[in-house]
């Protein structure tokens, strides 16, 4: 789990779990060496749907398309370069979606349709100044830059299943950041862990400042996403109970199968959702990745990632106290529990 301001990519929490305590790193057998690590800089999976903002967002930014373009979703191949290829599978049918919708829905086809239309080069290149396939940048030990395969080494699926966040691996902060890019008005971040370094009188030794990386999209274009995104959390979208009672709430939920013994599984999956609120002008960015979730069933990462990012951020309204989005709310609203998680937060 990651929390963060988007504005400055201040890391206001990051939590791993199994955990274990860093003053006894040498007692292995209470905190074996596998857990010895943080998993949101040294684990990579593939992202899977929550990718799916970098062809949209692409594809915008380019003015190729427009959120109310039509895509024919029904059709299992395409022709590309002179070849016939084979389009990924939905999990639902549908006859036809716009650009609006693909993100909503979060159409395998329609992501794939976008990767089509802007071809090998500028996916490639969108998905790499999204942050993916690069070091993030946080001052700690571990991390790993993850693998965004150059378009000469791709195989000739790729560019309908990169779309889709496969043939990809990132780590969750890279997800985080991402996200944080549409959250930020379309300006990358780079992670801030410490504010200032002060001495006993109170007097700073040093002070960090925000750094901004670079633009990746234009601020209009983060918009036009970040109402896409929106309405994912809304009735029609797929992360339903990320909701937060008062607040409006963007975000993209991803549920990818594992590769065992290379073949994608059905039994393993990561569950996964990225979001932020309040929509319009965002205070924090909270990311949750579930690695091989219990559920009955598949582990869907708007039914096991979104509830745990809406309990998280529930409980951070209350402890940094940000104001609701809709006029007709109060934080009389808020429910008493809510208060008594904020507390064991900042404990």
């Amino acid at each position: 789990i990651i929390v963060s301001q988007p504005a400055t990519g201040a890391v206001l929490a990051m939590g791993n779990y199994p955990s274990y305590d860093p003053n006894e790193f040498y007692n292995t057998k209470k905190y074996p060496i596998a857990n010895q690590r943080n998993r949101a800089l040294t684990d990579v999976f593939e992202p899977g749907s929550t990718f799916k903002i970098v062809p949209a967002a692409a594809a915008l930014n380019e003015g190729i398309v427009h959120p109310n373009d039509m895509f024919k979703t029904d059709v299992a191949r395409v022709r590309y370069k002179g070849r016939t290829l084979k389009l990924p599978a939905d999990h639902r049918d549908y006859e036809e979606l716009s650009v609006h919708d693909i993100v909503v829905k979060s159409s395998n086809r329609g992501a794939a349709h976008l990767g089509l239309i802007l071809g090998d080069q500028r996916l490639y290149d969108y998905a790499a100044n999204f942050g993916f396939g690069e070091k993030t940048g946080a001052d700690l030990g571990g991390e790993i830059s993850g693998t965004l395969h150059s378009p000469r080494n791709w195989d000739g699926l790729t560019i309908t299943r990169l779309p889709m966040g496969h043939d990809v691996s990132a780590t969750p902060l890279q997800v985080h950041e991402s996200m944080s890019v549409i959250a930020n008005d379309g300006v990358l971040m780079e992670p801030m862990l410490a504010k200032r370094v002060f001495d006993h009188s109170g007097d700073d030794v040093i002070r960090f400042q925000p750094k901004a990386k670079r633009r990746v999209v234009s601020a209009d274009v983060a918009v036009t996403v970040a109402s896409m995104l929106a309405d994912v959390v809304g009735e029609r979208g797929t992360a339903r109970r990320a909701s937060v009672e008062n607040y409006d709430v963007a975000g993209k939920t991803g549920t990818t199968q594992k590769i065992v013994n290379g073949r994608y599984s059905n039994q393993h999956h990561v569950a996964s959702f990225s979001g932020f609120f309040p929509a319009e002008n965002p205070s924090l960015v909270i990311t949750v990745v579930v690695d091989e979730p219990h559920s009955n069933g598949v582990g869907y990462g708007g039914s096991v990632a979104a509830p745990a990012f809406r309990n998280i951020a529930e409980a951070c309204i209350a402890y940094l106290g940000i104001r609701p989005t809709r006029s007709d709310a109060s934080f009389v609203n808020l429910q008493p529990s809510i208060y008594d998680r904020s507390r064991r937060i900042s404990n």
